[in-house]
């Protein structure tokens, strides 16, 4: 599954975009599914109302509309079903153009930057409890990401083999 990278390169990007990330926090790929829609990025998503990241699809929500207003991509929430599976697509990622410039069509996908975040997003909506307002700092992310690990994640697609979407699925193991 992680190719010639290992699990730690996987862990070490999911807590970098989770520090980066969660240090904005104030989309589900379904409208019809969202109530209060945002006015600035429209695929950002505050299901409950209460402009708290409480909520999973909320957390997952906040953290694509975050990565994509930080230039990472555009990431959507393809599915997610609560402390089973979350499916990123990604249209466009900054790790792409380069890729493909240097080394042309990959052979397996690579989107290692976006594996960890997909991983992190999981991690963060499914083990933190934001309605405490937990202290986020270097220890409480660090002690967070080495505990024994709840999901693994696999990209099924990816734009730098070729593929028209990149696509990541995170499972519970």
């Amino acid at each position: 599954m992680f190719g010639m990278i290992g699990s730690s390169t996987i862990v070490a990007a999911s807590l970098g975009v989770a520090l980066a990330v969660t240090t904005a926090l104030p989309d589900t790929a379904r409208a019809q599914d969202c109530r209060s829609r945002g006015q600035l990025d429209t695929l950002y998503c505050d299901d409950n109302l209460d402009l708290v990241a409480g909520v999973p699809t909320d957390v997952i929500s906040f953290c694509t509309a975050i990565a994509r207003g930080l230039g990472f991509g555009h990431w959507l929430i393809s599915d997610y079903q609560p402390h089973k599976r979350l499916v990123i697509q990604c249209t466009s990622t900054y790790e792409v153009p380069f890729y493909r410039s240097r080394y042309g069509l990959a052979k397996k996908p690579r989107s290692y930057f976006v594996q960890g975040a997909a991983l992190a997003f999981m991690v963060l909506a499914e083990s933190v409890k934001w309605t405490e307002r937990p202290q986020l700092t270097n220890n409480y992310y660090v002690e967070l990401f080495r505990s024994k690990p709840r999901y693994r994640v696999e990209q099924t697609k990816c734009l730098m083999r070729g593929d028209a979407i990149s696509e990541l699925v995170v499972e519970a193991l």
